[in-house]
């Protein structure tokens, strides 16, 4: 198969799949679970499925379990699929000190290493996309292609989507608080309860320092359009 049109299937594969599968909640692959214990790192992974593997990267302060219903249905299309999820979120744990994007790309690296995946396709969710960049810059020979979802990151939101965002990811916020503003991060505000439920179990504020860390000591220019080849 022609490796380009691969590639295309495979990205309008998990665009289409994204939102409804999101809010599916059966699991019918079995999961494995581990930790995988690098230098300064320990880094949780869930893995699925057989077949040219697809790493999942989570959005911020979000454990990956909120893309469960994709990587079934990915697993189910004939991929491994492994989600991770970054130090300070779920049983992953590791220093904030010093933490770049290029730390966070370091961990998924190990990951890959560690569980044999050889090249994969990397598939990072808002914040997760700029992991995903940073990989492919620094990792080439990990990454076989890159697949944003939600890639924000280059323009800073506006204000009211700023202050909602705040809301949203503050532990003190309750559900009406959070579904009063959650309309900004959907594109149909009929979708805010629903899709609320399914984040709500992922929130992890234990992430949000890490990674507010890593985010504001890389710059732009170093993640947003990183030198390469991977497609």
């Amino acid at each position: 198969m022609n490796p380009t049109r691969h590639l295309a299937k495979l990205a309008l594969l998990i665009a289409w799949l994204a939102l409804p599968v999101w809010a599916t909640t059966v699991h019918a692959q079995t999961v494995e679970t581990g930790i995988v214990e690098l230098k300064e790192s320990k880094i949780e992974y869930f893995s699925r499925g057989e077949g040219e593997p697809i790493v999942l990267l989570p959005g911020g302060t979000l454990k990956v379990s909120y893309l469960d219903g994709l990587a079934e249905a990915l697993a189910e299309a004939g991929h491994r699929v492994v989600g991770i999820n970054f130090r300070g979120s779920g049983k992953s744990t590791g220093p904030s000190d010093g933490v770049t994007l290029q730390t966070m790309a370091d961990d998924v690296a190990g990951v890959i290493k560690a569980l044999n995946l050889g090249p994969v396709n990397v598939a990072g969710n808002d914040f997760g996309n700029r992991v995903a960049r940073m990989l492919a810059a620094s990792h080439p020979e990990l990454t076989r292609s890159v697949i944003l979802l939600a890639a924000g990151g280059k323009i800073q939101p506006a204000p009211p989507a700023a202050k909602a965002l705040g809301i949203i990811f503050n532990p003190a916020s309750t559900d009406a608080d959070i579904l009063a503003v959650f309309p900004f991060l959907v594109s149909n505000p009929a979708d805010s309860e629903r899709v609320w439920k399914l984040f709500k179990p992922s929130l992890d504020p234990g992430a949000a320092a890490i990674e507010k860390a890593a985010a504001e000591s890389t710059p732009l220019d170093a993640w947003w359009a990183p030198p390469g080849e991977t497609k």
